[in-house]
């Protein structure tokens, strides 16, 4: 539920159900925020090897509209980065890089996992959540098969 902005009452103003249902309807927004939650597919491991930032899974990318407060997104995958490689991860809202993107060096197996949070977003329309990653030097693998799989989500926090 989104939203709605709250009656401005006055003195003597005639109490109507539509107005209590405003105010439920608040109370529900702001009881159970929008939020989404996405796995990968478990299809198999995705290697990633582009220089310039690209979407990490399509399957992942996250859209819906808010009700104007922040967001937190998180992101929990496991990397197996190629000796040599060096891995860049941000996150994407609305076309725009969030941040100065997260840097891991070629070893065996990286879990990563992050938390970060967005400014304030515009009420009461979609936004789009993506997780990208570039690498540089060499490829490296992320993990998407039946042992384990990426887990990227998004949720409005007030």
């Amino acid at each position: 539920m989104a939203w709605t902005t709250p009656v401005d009452w006055s003195v003597g103003q005639m109490l109507a159900a539509a107005d209590l249902n405003k105010v439920n309807a608040n109370l529900n927004a702001l009881k159970s925020p929008p939020y989404t939650i996405r796995k990968g597919n478990g299809s198999g491991n995705i290697t990633l090897t582009s220089a310039t930032y690209a979407d990490v899974l399509t399957g992942l990318n996250i859209n819906f509209t808010t009700n104007g407060g922040p967001i937190m997104i998180g992101f929990t995958g496991l990397f197996s980065p190629v000796s040599g490689a060096t891995l860049s991860l941000d996150v994407f809202v609305d076309g725009t890089q969030l941040g100065t993107g997260s840097l891991f060096y070629s070893g065996n197996f990286w879990p990563m996992s992050f938390t970060v949070f967005t400014d304030a977003l515009t009420a009461g329309q979609d936004h789009t959540f993506v997780l990208r990653a570039k690498t540089v030097g060499q490829n490296t693998i992320l993990y998407n098969n039946s042992a384990c799989v990426p887990i990227f989500w998004a949720r409005e926090v007030s």
